[in-house]
């Protein structure tokens, strides 16, 4: 049997990592291949406030998404170990469990020059193979077999260096990306990601607090739209040119006070906000004004936009900033949203902002008429503004 050994925190995993992993396996035909997560590397001071069991659900997660990825695994083996993480020590206890198998470890470029300083490394190196995984701009082709010959001669270890590099993709340009509001989903699996907006992972401390009071106050259903929302607001903020804090948060908070059993009429009153006749006919609309006062109020949100994205995300209005359309779109075609037509939404949200907005107004128009319900004046001024002046 041969397995090959692919370690790393995977902090997070990417598609980096499990593209390689994919073409490991199959030009060196491996029975099986671990992703190894490691508990605590020897050599990396694990920062960010990650669990190690985070960066295995992660993993786990992407990997499960990934049907053609069968004789790839995830491994839990160093974090049931506990302690740091040798990979002489997990050598050993996968040798016992599989019965003495053939084991390659999958390294990167720059680890071939220093795993001779490794944990027990003579005794790790004379137990392994070597694949090493070459990596754009660090270091050369006749430096990397050099090396191997080296490694070979000093302590018999095979070393194959494959006419493949990893692809461009770093676990640090995803954290920074996640904590600068830019977009992550074309560098991991949706699953991934997911999991990373959902328990604020690698986000700045004032969106770890708001997601750690919605989760407390909302339904899981609320708020999982609420982060998906975000997450949609991101990448729409993006692809327009917006300010992407201001989605964010403004997308974060939108159905911060859509609280099950709310009884909205006393709180618009309670707040000193007056409701129109038409969201006294619909209570349920004054969720938006009242998230837009308690944004500043509990949140201590001052910004103005952000506020007004809050509170125009039902009925609209005319002149809506480029922030409150992304907002107001991101809410109706948010990843898990599954009603017949958002497809249409998202296409045309691809296209254009305006488009994006005009096809989400006319739904919204449509669907009301349809349930003979009346029109607000906002929504239908919203349209027209942006027909006659955009």
């Amino acid at each position: 049997m041969h397995i090959g050994v692919f370690g790393g925190t995977f902090n997070p995993i990417h598609y980096g990592h499990l593209r390689t992993a994919k073409r490991v396996t199959r030009t060196y035909s491996l029975d099986l291949c671990l992703l190894m997560v490691a508990n605590s590397p020897p050599d990396k001071n694990m920062q960010y406030g990650i669990l190690p069991s985070q960066r295995y659900e992660m993993a786990a997660r992407a990997l499960n998404e990934l049907p053609s990825y069968s004789n790839i695994q995830v491994s839990d083996l160093e974090l049931l170990r506990g302690g740091t993480s040798y990979t002489y020590d997990t050598v050993v206890e996968l040798k016992a469990k599989y019965n003495n198998p053939r084991i390659s470890l999958i390294i990167g470029a720059d680890r071939l020059f220093d795993i001779h300083t490794w944990h027990r490394a003579e005794e790790l190196l004379k137990q392994v193979s070597l694949i090493v995984i070459r990596r754009k701009g660090f270091g050369t082709t006749p430096e990397l077999f050099a090396r191997a010959e080296w490694l070979r001669q000093e302590y018999g270890t095979s070393v194959s260096i494959p006419d493949f590099t990893g692809p461009a993709i770093s676990s640090t340009q995803i954290r920074e990306y996640v904590y600068n509001a830019k977009p992550i989903s074309e560098l991991l699996p949706y699953n991934a990601e997911r999991y990373i907006y959902e328990h604020a992972l690698y986000q700045p401390d004032y969106i770890k607090e708001i997601e750690e009071d919605l989760r407390s106050r909302l339904s899981h259903k609320r708020f999982v739209h609420s982060v998906s929302t975000m997450r949609c607001a991101i990448a729409l903020a993006d692809k327009y040119g917006a300010d992407a804090d201001k989605c964010r948060l403004a997308a974060l908070l939108h159905d911060c006070e859509k609280v099950s059993g709310a009884d909205y009429l006393a709180l618009a009153k309670q707040y000193g906000l007056e409701p129109d006749e038409y969201e006294l006919e619909h209570r349920g609309l004054l969720h938006a004004k009242i998230g837009a006062y308690m944004a500043r109020v509990r949140y201590g949100i001052t910004d103005e936009e952000v506020l007004r994205a809050i509170q125009s995300h039902t009925l609209c209005r005319k002149g809506m900033s480029v922030v409150e359309k992304i907002v107001y779109i991101a809410d109706k075609i948010e990843a898990d949203r599954d009603f017949l037509g958002v497809e249409g939404l998202r296409m045309a949200a691809k296209r254009s902002l305006k488009e994006g907005m005009l096809a989400c107004l006319d739904f919204t128009i449509n669907s009301i008429k349809h349930s003979n319900k009346s029109l607000h004046p906002n929504t239908i001024e919203a349209r027209d503004y942006i027909i006659n002046n955009e």
